[in-house]
């Protein structure tokens, strides 16, 4: 039951390639718990939606990757859940799919839905997301909303610097240290401060 109320996209595809389309998403459905009409219901429902319903009968394999993707991302919304932990699913997606994505989580969100999704752009977690955490290496360095990660909050560089001292930035101007490895360190830089005193460090 609770792992019903649990939309979750992989970053790797986990779908049957033999498979049509149909068949995949009712099949999938029912193993998330919704009787047999149900699963039919939402299947159409999610095809019609992600604009899927002309390949319902081709096998998943002849499929091309904006379309698996579009499956998997509508076998993850079927079950309706509450919670959404999607990973990096605009991979693949022509505009018009980011659109719709867009759109689905948005609407999700809205009414009550937590979503949680990974993503290596910027431009689309700004333009869907309330909140933001960018991480380096598995670390968080900067987190906010996306106006205070925007308006000159805090801009992150990664310096890498083999023949520099150790903790040699620890007192540059306007910034802040917040993660080191080897020769690399994370700064966290105020909006006013001059990079290039950094450069010349």
């Amino acid at each position: 039951r609770d792992r019903a109320g649990i939309g979750y996209l992989p970053a790797e595809r986990g779908l049957y390639p033999q498979l049509r389309l149909v068949e995949q998403l009712v099949y999938l459905g029912e193993l998330f718990g919704l009787d047999i009409n149900d699963a039919h219901r939402e299947a159409e429902r999610w095809l019609d939606r992600f604009g899927m319903r002309g390949f319902r009968s081709r096998r998943i394999n002849t499929l091309p990757p904006a379309d698996q993707q579009r499956a998997q991302l509508a076998i993850a919304l079927m079950p309706n859940p509450d919670v959404l932990v999607f990973d990096e699913p605009f991979t693949d997606l022509d505009p018009l799919g980011v659109d719709v994505l867009s759109s689905v989580l948005r609407e999700k969100a809205e009414s009550g839905a937590a979503v949680l999704i990974s993503s290596a752009s910027f431009d689309i977690a700004e333009r869907i997301c309330d909140r933001i955490c960018v991480l380096h290496n598995g670390q968080s360095v900067a987190v906010g909303g996306v106006a205070e990660l925007r308006t000159g909050h805090l801009d992150t560089v990664v310096v890498d610097a083999p023949d520099a001292p150790p903790g040699w930035a620890d007192n540059l101007p306007g910034t802040r240290v917040r993660a080191a490895a080897g020769t690399r360190i994370v700064l966290e830089i105020d909006a006013d401060a001059d990079d290039q005193v950094i450069l010349a460090t």
